[in-house]
């Protein structure tokens, strides 16, 4: 597991000391994306800062590092916001993305939670 975040990051590196698996480390996303296979992404809170064409990339970086099979989480609060992307604007750009195949679409009032599970496209 790789955790990619600008904020506190001596305090998550102390709550996952002795777990070999997990690597904390600051990035700029989508510039900074880290190399996978991975088979879990969690976009929380993140994807309506980004214009569409950003997400895209975004996406683009992500599906490009997801295992096949991979888990892919996306929540984000609907509040109103000044930020370029609503949060349904962002899932339904997530959802309309190549591979991701819906698990779990769970909408409140006050947030968005949808799990998919990637199935990237066969190479020809």
């Amino acid at each position: 597991m790789r955790s990619a975040g600008s904020s506190k990051r001596a305090a998550a590196s102390a709550r996952v000391a002795g777990c070999d698996h997990v690597e904390v480390r600051r990035a700029t996303i989508p510039d900074d994306w880290p190399a996978g296979p991975f088979d879990l992404l969690v976009l929380s809170e993140i994807c309506y800062y980004f214009d569409l064409g950003e997400l895209d990339v975004l996406l683009a970086r992500a599906t490009s590092s997801l295992a096949s099979g991979a888990t892919v989480v996306a929540v984000h609060w609907t509040g109103p916001t000044d930020y370029p992307l609503t949060a349904a604007r962002a899932h339904a750009r997530l959802a309309a993305t190549t591979g991701f195949l819906p698990a779990v679409s769970h909408h409140e009032d006050r947030f968005l939670l949808d799990v998919w599970r990637y199935d990237p496209p066969a190479n020809p």
